[in-house]
């Protein structure tokens, strides 16, 4: 350190007493100066023993600030100076400015119009006339320094150390410092250059650093260096530690060095500080933060505060038709000036001249649509706004209109329109009319039909305009097609069968069986009610028209009587509460010759080969309780507490529950060919394929809506039916909370339809079963099928399955067991699904094998009707009963003793009875 003898008649002529003094900190460009003049808030701390680190209160903002010795400046938004401590006042007629510089006892600034004004008490320290226009200006304790724009350096004042002898040759200079006695610059190659008093190695002309440099600051007697990557290099006197940069400093973005401490600004905008702290030098305000710039004096330091840009209100998403305008605005806050730079898609696209916190978008074009943000910035940092969609609207354009042609009948076209425009509305037209349903960018004819043939065209529109295509004209060349090929089926003598077909572009029609036309059958459907056994036999249609012949795949009718012996089993709900006491839901024992089984909510019903009809569980209302003189019968049906038959005479009966007016048949119940009892109502299927309905009104369940087409076979569920159509599409009508009533659009080529309680049920030409509705106990998530599904049926929340391997296959609700089909259930010819039961009729089961007289008693022999093998398991589920009168109920037939497996593996048993008047009869029962 220099003392005041050392320089006593260097400073003879000044009436202050000479200390060590630091000059102002400077970043490379303007010293001290904001280039986008940055408004911020001052603050001080270390020696303030003249004020000089006491911000006045009425200060306000500022753009730039420095310290000196005792004194500090500052510039105000408007370009005043503002002076405080040491008793240094700014003289009137002091310019605007954009940049100040306190020395030790002189001040300086930069004016907008780059000239350098200062003031002091010392003469020498006035600034040289003929200085001209400068870049930056630095102040160092009696000395001073400008830095002109060739990138030259011009020092005045006092050089008793060599601080003003600016090395001869330098240039390309962009930064400036003044020390104490000694100068720094800072070279557009990021090499530094010093000059002046070098006792403490503080001014070498070359300074042994890393890299280039970005800013420099000079102190007492050290020197500081700021990298281009943020590292601080520091030489010179460390009496204090003042060039001890901490090894955790991190990134720098700022540095200051005063008389014998050192200040960073880091990239975080905090402030740290190393060196002497004999003034507090150490300890900046508490929670200082958000600075944006420092300023350092001999013992005191100043920052300027900046608040960094928020989004206070963020732009909206916009809307607008195409041709208009919308506008995007932001409303931001933080140190001013805010600048504003809007954003196509993020980076992709900087919208030129787009700098107001409100952005306005004119005539817009389809390209306009996209994402707007707004970049915010202030001279501490920035933020960026949300993405704000903009979609841009606009009445609908054909590019690609449809195109027409001449197409086979029976073949697919598939019209097709290209528009733009958001919302688009497709209405097709044929021959001017529109098409219902057709709304959507194709329109699809499939199979084609000779009334296909028309002109053809699509209205676009959306709530902005419409637009129409050219007309496509459509041409169909034509030849009968098939829309529906029959399908065979196996039926008992005595019950009703149809075959029938759909056809395109046909004329005529003729049924064949076994490739000889059957007489009178020229229509689409081939009725057999009732069926008999001369109407076996391989089935085939003919379709004609004046341009062709087309003939169907045979198919197979066959008539199968039932076997002498078939049974129900049932699983699942074994009793039910009828709201007093538990009913049994078993079937009976006994029960043969089954040809249709029918199961309500807590009752069932089945029907035999000779039109008689059981019925067994709760009979609260009748149900169970066959009507007197009912006859004989062809169909049954069950629902919750009533039943329904068809009498051989295709009249109705009901009885049981009438609440509803369930047993209230229709009068126009006559030909009557099919019934589904639903919970409370009944629909019926008429010869003629019309339809009518009985019972509830809950959702209009009897009420046949107009227009509902020829029907082939009907469902009835919980309050909705279900119906299947001539074209083998299925309709429907009544409750649909779960889209019950809806069957899947796509679902064609059905065959057979089931309804529970709130799902549906479809059968398919190939095997194949649709379901939907309800799914909440997988009731219509229909399991992989091994083989192809002959028949199907639908209880309250699960489903049953016929394969063609006469075995069930279940799922759904698991509540009773209704879904797990006993292992040993086979040869099964029919299904039913009740409310948390199931009931299969099993044709086929155990037989007697042969009868052999033994010691005067008879021996049967058992045997699987199918021929699989008899285990003990199956063994101990037979039941053998006799009698000597074959009509007799079964409960009248003398049980046997349990049959044995020999030592030969026979199943047998041993008939004690010796003699008995006529014919002895046997049946053989298998439980499951």
């Amino acid at each position: 350190m220099r003392s005041c003898a050392q320089s006593r008649s260097a400073i003879a002529r000044r009436t202050f007493v000479a200390v060590v003094f630091l000059g102002l900190s400077h970043l490379v460009g303007l010293s001290s100066a904001v280039a986008a003049e940055t408004q911020g808030d001052g603050v001080g701390w270390g020696d303030s023993s003249v004020g000089q680190a006491t911000l006045p209160s009425n200060l306000g903002k500022v753009i730039a600030l420095s310290a000196g010795r005792s004194h500090s400046l500052a510039i105000r938004p408007d370009g005043s100076v503002v002076a405080w401590g040491g008793g240094i006042a700014v003289p009137s007629g002091t310019p605007r400015a954009k940049a100040v510089a306190a020395g030790g006892f002189h001040s300086l600034v930069l004016a907008t119009n780059n000239l350098v004004f200062g003031w002091s008490t010392d003469e020498q320290l006035r600034v040289p006339g003929n200085l001209g226009a400068v870049n930056a200006i630095a102040a160092g304790d009696l000395h001073g320094l400008a830095l002109r724009p060739n990138g030259t350096v011009v020092g005045w004042g006092y050089n008793d150390r060599q601080q003003i002898a600016v090395p001869s040759g330098l240039a390309s200079v962009v930064a400036i410092a003044a020390g104490e006695g000694h100068s720094l610059a800072l070279r557009a190659d990021g090499t530094v250059v010093g000059w002046g008093d070098n006792t403490f190695g503080q001014a070498p002309r070359t300074p042994a650093l890393q890299g280039r440099m970005k800013a420099i600051a000079a102190g007492g007697n050290h020197s500081l260096a700021l990298r281009e990557d943020g590292r601080v290099f520091a030489w010179g006197d460390n009496s204090f530690g003042q060039i001890a940069v901490p090894s955790d400093l991190g990134a720098v973005i700022a540095i200051g060095a005063g008389a014998n401490f050192s200040v960073a600004l880091r990239s975080d905008r905090t402030v740290r500080v190393w060196g002497d702290n004999t003034f507090g030098q150490w300890n900046p305000p508490s929670g200082l933060t958000n600075v944006y710039r420092i300023a350092i004096g001999s013992t005191h330091a100043l920052a300027m505060v900046v608040d960094l840009p928020t989004i206070a209100t963020q732009p909206e998403d916009r809307r607008a038709l195409i041709g208009t305008s919308t506008t995007f605005t932001v409303v931001a806050a933080g140190g001013q000036p805010l600048t504003y730079q809007w954003r196509l898609n993020g980076n992709n696209l900087t919208i030129a001249g787009a700098t107001t916190p409100s952005l306005t978008v004119s005539n817009l074009r389809l390209q306009d649509a996209g994402a707007y943000s707004v970049l915010v910035s202030n001279g501490a940092g920035s933020v960026v706004s949300r993405n704000a969609s903009l979609v841009v609207e606009a009445p609908p354009v054909i590019q690609v209109p449809p195109q027409g042609g001449t197409f086979p009948a029976g073949g697919t076209v598939t019209l097709t329109v290209e528009a733009s425009g958001e919302g688009l509305v497709y209405r097709w037209r044929k021959d001017g009319t529109v098409v219902p349903g057709a709304n959507f960018e194709q329109y699809t004819l499939a199979p084609l039909k000779l009334s296909d043939a028309a002109s053809y065209d699509v209205v676009v529109t959306n709530i902005y305009g419409a637009v129409t295509s050219a007309v496509a004209r459509v041409e169909v060349k034509p030849v009968p097609t098939f829309i529906r090929t029959p399908v065979g089926f196996t039926a008992f003598p005595g019950t009703f069968g149809v075959l029938s077909v759909e056809a395109a572009d046909t004329v005529g029609y003729q049924w064949l069986r076994n490739g000889n036309p059957v007489g009178g059958a020229t229509t689409p459907t081939l009725t057999f009610s009732p069926v008999t056994a001369a109407h076996a036999g391989g089935y085939s249609v003919r379709i004609t028209n004046p341009w062709g012949t087309n003939t169907s795949p045979v198919v197979q009718v066959v008539v199968s009587a039932p076997a002498s012996f078939s049974e129900v089993v049932g699983w699942g709900e074994a009793s039910l509460w009828n709201g007093s006491s538990f009913v049994s839901v078993e079937p009976p024992v006994g029960l043969s010759s089954i040809k249709q089984v029918a199961a309500g909510r807590l009752h069932s019903l089945a029907l035999t080969t000779a039109g008689t009809v059981y019925g067994w569980g709760d009979n609260q209302h009748g149900e169970s309780l066959i009507p007197a003189g009912l006859g004989v019968v062809s169909t049954i049906a069950a629902g919750d507490g009533f039943s329904v038959a068809i009498r051989q005479d295709s009249t109705v009966v009901a009885w049981g529950r009438s609440d509803e007016q369930q047993t209230a048949v229709s009068s126009a119940a006559t030909n009557v060919v099919a019934v589904s009892a639903g919970t409370s109502h009944t629909l019926a299927l008429l010869q003629d394929r019309r339809l009518i309905a009985w019972g509830s009104q809950h959702a209009g369940e009897s009420v046949i809506p107009a227009g509902v087409g020829q029907a082939v076979a009907i469902a009835a569920g919980h309050d909705f039916n279900l119906v299947l159509l001539e074209n083998g599409t299925v309709t429907g009508w009544g409750r649909n909370e779960f889209g019950q009533r809806r069957p899947p659009a796509s679902l064609s080529n059905v065959v057979s339809i089931a309804a529970g309680r709130a799902h549906g049920l479809a059968l398919r030409t190939d095997g194949s079963v649709v379901a939907w509705g309800d799914n909440g106990h997988g009731q219509s998530t229909v399991p992989e099928l091994p083989l192809p599904a002959i028949a199907i049926a639908a209880g309250s929340d699960h489903c049953l399955a016929l394969l063609a391997n006469n075995h069930v296959i279940a799922w759904g609700s698991t509540s009773a067991g209704q879904s797990e089909v006993p292992s040993v259930l086979n040869s099964v010819r029919g299904i039913c699904a009740g409310w948390d039961r199931s009931l299969a009729i099993r044709t086929q089961g155990t037989r007697i094998g042969s009868i052999q007289i033994v010691a005067g008693r008879l021996r049967l022999v058992l045997a699987s009707a199918d021929g699989s093998a008899i285990d003990a398991g199956r063994v101990s589920k037979l039941q053998v009963y006799r009698t000597t009168g074959l009509l007799l109920p079964l409960d009248q037939w003398t049980l046997l003793p349990p049959p044995v497996v020999s030592e030969t593996g026979e199943v047998r048993l041993l008939d004690s009875v010796s003699t008995a008047p006529g014919p002895l009869f046997y049946r053989v029962i298998e439980r499951p």
